[in-house]
């Protein structure tokens, strides 16, 4: 009797220690198939995080540094656009041609600048002129599509010239042509705006959008 009562019991130890056995091998898969679904997750958060980075723009206040290492001075789209100036003169140069009527680049407002001085560029062949000094700049992380700013691109330029720095005392041209023989410029001491000759040699500062 005690024998048989011991043999029930031994084979109930077995069948229990068997049935853990089997629990855990379960409970291990199901942790791993949920590790790994976790995962997966992680993996499509990621992705779409850096989906949405990449659709998010930077966004620029007056005065940061731009996307080009320049100085934001003008803004829009609360700072997603705007226009940013180079922290250096490029140095003195005429407007160029001199009694030649440049199509194209007569164009004032914001957001005119680039046009104009392409269209300089496209119709003026003269060397080292106001235009093709800009567009030269290499700016400080690399980017060279800068251009002469237009005579409401240049007026604003000054209004933040604390902001932004280096400047001289002195005229700055424009890209914007008033004439055969001129075109306009910014008195950098006292923000007057007016017509000169386009064989004055002013000064020279870049600036670019974005």
């Amino acid at each position: 009797m005690i024998k048989s009562c011991f043999l029930i019991l031994t084979l109930l130890s077995v069948s229990f220690t068997t049935q853990a056995r089997d629990s855990l091998a379960a409970l291990r898969n199901d942790l791993n198939a949920a590790v790994t679904k976790l995962q997966d997750q992680q993996d499509q958060i990621t992705a779409l995080q850096t989906q949405v980075d990449s659709l998010t723009p930077d966004i620029y206040a007056i005065g940061d540094t731009g996307p080009a290492g320049g100085i934001v001075f003008y803004i829009t789209d609360a700072g997603a656009h705007g226009l940013e100036a180079a922290p250096e003169d490029q140095g003195v140069a005429q407007w160029g041609c001199f009694g030649q009527s440049i199509t194209g680049a007569d164009g004032t407002a914001i957001g005119t600048g680039a046009q104009n001085t392409a269209d300089i560029l496209a119709g003026c062949t003269e060397a080292g002129i106001a235009a093709q000094l800009a567009t030269d700049y290499a700016w400080p992380n690399g980017q060279t599509d800068g251009y002469l700013p237009s005579k409401d691109e240049l007026n604003v330029l000054y209004q933040q010239r604390a902001v932004v720095g280096g400047f001289a005392l002195y005229y700055y041209w424009s890209s914007s042509e008033s004439a055969s023989s001129s075109a306009w410029y910014q008195y950098f001491l006292s923000g007057n705006q007016a017509n000169a000759m386009k064989y004055n040699t002013l000064r020279v500062r870049a600036v670019r959008a974005f």
